[in-house]
């Protein structure tokens, strides 16, 4: 019989680069020195980054097997926290936590696979902030004010915020992508489609915005309180909920599209 020896050394090869890394099966943590300035934050994979006051050092929890391919690095003034490009695990449950210190010079952050953001500290900027997740990545913070805020959602990601005070805000939502949020908008533009939703986190009163400017459509919905002015473009069974006095102009409704006050 003859032996093709180049196939085999082939499939050895696409065997071994397909191997899983197994799981200890215990969780190990690993203390690090924060690597140099950043001003943006940037997380890939199915992981939880925490930043507290509380800590002074980056510390990273994982399964003891993972650890090791959990790569940190400073890329363009960015902190970029994720997996080795190519490993794989074996089936199993583990999650990875990175907590990091808290700072006043975090201007962007970026998550995306399944990631979580949290920040429950009093953040207080005064500069832009922008937030960006895609990927069912989640941001969660406490009490947040910035100057400016940009937050764009796709693919179901979410945003949590328990008491929000941003002047300006630019909202950009797409695929079941949701905002529950307390707090006040002074100017709030709102693009919003494929079901997303823009809530308060309780009672119809507690997201306040005073001017709306906003393109729903594919039956997303708003709900907030307002005295001042609500205009803009609404399609495909998409709704804006509000309570207050406020006035609506320039407001143009499609396809069983409409604004309700409460």
């Amino acid at each position: 019989m003859k032996i093709n020896f180049l196939a085999i050394m082939l499939a050895l090869l696409v065997s071994g680069g397909c191997s899983k890394i197994q799981l200890a099966g215990v969780s190990t943590t690993k203390y690090l020195n924060v690597p140099g300035d950043y001003s943006g934050i940037v997380v890939d994979g199915a992981m939880t980054v925490e930043v507290s006051s509380s800590c002074d050092m980056m510390e990273i929890t994982s399964d003891s097997n993972v650890l090791p391919y959990i790569d940190i690095r400073i890329v363009d003034k960015s902190l970029v926290i994720g997996y080795e490009k190519g490993a794989k695990f074996s089936s199993g449950n583990f999650s990875t936590t990175i907590r990091l210190p808290y700072s006043t010079a975090i201007g962007s952050v970026s998550i995306s696979g399944m990631s979580v953001y949290r920040c429950m500290e009093d953040t207080s900027l005064a500069s832009k902030l922008r937030l960006e997740a895609r990927d069912m990545s989640s941001f969660e913070f406490g009490s947040l004010s910035a100057s400016s805020l940009a937050l764009t959602l796709h693919g179901a990601s979410s945003f949590v915020a328990s008491a929000l005070d941003v002047p300006e805000s630019s909202l950009n939502f797409t695929e079941a992508s949701s905002a529950t949020v307390s707090g006040s908008m002074l100017k709030c533009d709102a693009v919003l489609s494929g079901a997303s939703v823009l809530y308060p986190g309780s009672g119809s009163s507690s997201l306040s915005v005073d001017r709306f400017s906003s393109t729903l459509s594919g039956a997303s919905s708003a709900r907030f309180h307002s005295d001042g002015v609500i205009s803009g473009t609404l399609r495909d069974a998409s709704v804006i909920y509000y309570s207050g006095s406020a006035v609506c102009e320039s407001v143009s409704c499609f396809t069983e599209s409409e604004i309700i006050r409460e």
